[in-house]
């Protein structure tokens, strides 16, 4: 009997880690902190299968359950492989967080060899869209004025929406987030949720020769915590302090990612042309941010990914915080992580489309 109940509890509360992290954080704002462990639950029903099985013990119905409540989180971890083309109608996008090109430095200090090199390796990815989040760039005549490099690749047409002057201290030509594309832009704007400016939402409705459609370029509410000095920090109780801050950072950033997320699906629903939302959304695949868009939209690394999809290029390399999402209107045909650029902290992700159905 005791064993049963074992059983049971340990059923229910994994069906309550992987529920926990898609409430909405006015419910429970630290909630979203179980994403971290979501992945596990999964791993451990599988083991606890195996265990019984090998047991041959009819207690295995538990772990099966369990297993068949992760099917979601499967899903969003697991690309299911590049798809085929049917037709000639595809139209390609890129999402990159640049990093700033690693210009975050003070002005006697930049590398600014190294920036350029950069800059010309990003103006010719081959695509029809770039969705660009923490672009830096200088204006005028000079060599790292990085618009003037992408025109130069064919990317005629540029939205660059501003972002902040000053960053940790560091004072910046300009930065922000930007929409380069090879087709013309019809219309454009901003979704303004977020009070810091580095954290934008942009759109433009783009002429393609199959029709029009509408890209998001969403860099959604950064959770501002410095890898490097969590990695210092030990389970102690002198670094205790320190392991509340990053928690509570954590927490405070959920709900105004959240309320950000739902300003940009709710804008997104009122186009009429197919729409694609891609950018850094600085939140796990298993999160109620995540969770929301896929109630309405598609996945790109989910239909046509491989693997895992891991975007970070950081210490912490698990994690897939880059996303592009789609409607029905169009068909992805391949989406891909490119770990070539090492100068940012985030690699590149691109997806292939076909229009499904004409404008």
């Amino acid at each position: 009997m005791l064993r049963l109940f074992l059983h049971l509890l340990i059923t229910f509360a994994g069906v309550i880690i992987l529920l926990l992290p898609t409430l909405r954080p006015t419910v429970l704002p630290w909630a979203g902190l179980f994403a971290f462990v979501v992945p596990a639950v999964p791993v451990f029903a599988l083991l606890q299968l195996l265990w019984l099985s090998w047991k041959r013990s009819w207690t295995l119905l538990f772990p099966i359950l369990l297993l068949l409540a992760s099917v979601p989180v499967l899903k969003s971890t697991w690309g299911q492989g590049v798809q085929e083309a049917s037709q000639n109608r595809n139209i390609r996008i890129i999402s990159f967080n640049l990093r700033f090109f690693g210009a975050l430095v003070p002005k006697d200090q930049r590398p600014l060899e190294k920036i350029e090199r950069h800059m010309n390796e990003v103006a010719q990815l081959r695509s029809d869209i770039l969705c660009l989040q923490e672009v830096y760039y200088k204006p005028g005549k000079n060599p790292l004025n990085f618009i003037q490099k992408l025109k130069k690749q064919g990317y005629s047409y540029c939205y660059f929406m501003e972002g902040m002057k000053n960053i940790d201290g560091v004072c910046c030509d300009m930065t922000g987030s930007l929409i380069a594309s090879r087709y013309p832009i019809k219309a454009k704007g901003e979704i303004n949720k977020a009070k810091n400016p580095g954290n934008r939402v942009v759109w433009a409705d783009i002429e393609h020769p199959a029709g029009k459609i509408r890209v998001y370029n969403a860099h959604l509410i950064s959770n501002s915590i410095q890898e490097k000095k969590v990695l210092k920090l030990r389970l102690s109780e002198e670094d205790r302090p320190q392991w509340y801050q990053v928690i509570r950072r954590l927490k405070e950033r959920y709900l105004p990612r959240a309320q950000q997320a739902e300003a940009l699906i709710e804008h997104a629903s009122e186009s009429k042309h197919p729409v694609v939302i891609c950018g850094d959304f600085n939140e796990l695949p298993y999160g109620y941010v995540y969770q929301l868009f896929r109630k309405k939209f598609l996945n790109g690394h989910e239909k046509a990914g491989r693997g895992f999809g891991f975007t970070y290029n950081g210490r912490f390399r698990f994690l897939r915080i880059d996303q592009i999402f789609f409607d029905l209107k169009l068909r992805p045909v391949q989406h891909m992580v490119d770990h070539r650029f090492k100068f940012s902290d985030h690699f590149p992700i691109g997806c292939t489309f076909e229009f499904s159905s004409a404008e």
